[in-house]
C-alpha cells in the first residue's frame, strides 16, 4: 500500500496532467474520447512516441485521430485504461472482442489483448462459429495467437459438422488461414476434446477427482498459450473456474 505522501504526490501530479483528445472513426457526430496524457502514455510505447511535443504534431495539438479504427473497440479500450476492469464476461460479443484484440495489437497493448483473449476463449464455444471465423480470419494478423484460435475453432466446427469445408474456405477468403487450420485439424483428429479443455489440463482431470480440495496443476491450463504479456492471471478467471467445478 502506498504511503499518504506518495498518494498526495500522485494526486498533485494529476493537476498538471493535460487531457488528450482521441478522435475515432469518420463520423463527425461522435465526440472525441478524453483521457489523461499520463494514463495514455502508460498504456503503450506507441502513444508515448505519438505525444512527443518536439517530434509529432499530435504532441503539440493534444489530439490523435484514428479515422479507420472501430469506435466501440476504442470505447472498450478506454474503459480498460481508466479502470483496468475485470472484463464483463458475457456482455461483450465475439465480433467486438476480435476487434478489441486487433486494436490492442495495433497499438502494442498486450495486457489489454490478454484480457480480451481470455473472454474470447470463453465465448467462442457458445456463439455462431462461422461468423467468428469469417471476421477473425479477415482481421487477425498473420502468425498471431488470434489467427491460431480462429483456425482451431474452425477445426472443431468441422469435426462437429457445424460447418462444411466449402463454407470454411469461403470464410477464410485467402487470409492466410490454411496452414494454421491444417495443423489445428490434425490436433483435433488426434484428440477431439483438446480444444475444449483450454481451462484445465489432461493430467489434472484424474488428479482432481482424487483430491476433494482441488489440485494446483488444474490451474495451469492451456489458455496460457494464448497470452502475450507476462502479467498475473486475472482474478475473475479463477472465480469463473471455481464456479464451474
Amino acid at each position: 500500500m502506498a504511503t499518504m505522501d506518495e498518494i498526495r504526490e500522485f494526486a498533485n501530479s494529476l493537476k498538471a496532467d493535460r487531457l488528450i483528445r482521441i478522435k475515432v472513426g469518420s463520423n463527425k457526430d461522435d465526440e472525441p474520447f478524453l483521457i489523461s496524457q499520463r494514463r495514455l502514455e502508460s498504456a503503450s510505447e506507441y502513444f508515448r512516441k505519438a505525444l512527443r511535443q518536439d517530434s509529432f504534431k499530435e504532441g503539440g495539438t493534444g489530439q490523435i485521430d484514428f479515422p479507420e479504427d472501430d469506435y466501440d473497440a476504442w470505447a472498450v479500450l478506454m474503459f480498460w485504461m481508466m479502470s483496468a476492469f475485470h472484463i464483463a464476461k458475457d456482455k461483450l460479443k465475439p465480433d467486438l472482442l476480435i476487434k478489441c484484440w486487433v486494436l490492442g495489437d495495433k497499438y502494442e497493448i498486450p495486457e489489454f489483448q490478454d484480457q480480451i483473449m481470455l473472454e474470447l476463449l470463453f465465448m467462442v464455444q457458445y456463439n455462431d462459429t462461422e461468423d467468428i471465423i469469417r471476421l477473425g480470419s479477415e482481421l487477425s494478423p498473420a502468425g498471431s495467437v488470434l489467427k491460431r484460435l480462429i483456425a482451431e475453432e474452425a477445426a472443431v466446427a468441422l469435426k462437429n459438422n457445424n460447418v462444411d469445408f466449402e463454407s470454411l474456405e469461403a470464410a477464410f477468403n485467402g487470409n492466410g488461414m490454411l496452414r494454421d487450420f491444417v495443423l489445428a485439424r490434425d490436433n483435433c483428429e488426434a484428440d477431439f476434446d483438446f480444444y475444449l479443455r483450454r481451462f484445465d489440463s489432461l493430467a489434472a482431470q484424474g488428479l482432481y477427482s482424487q483430491d476433494g480440495k482441488g489440485n494446483e496443476e488444474w490451474r495451469s491450463p492451456t489458455w496460457q498459450n494464448y497470452m502475450i504479456s507476462n502479467g498475473s492471471r486475472p482474478q475473475w478467471l479463477l472465480d469463473e473456474i471455481d464456479g464451474n467445478l
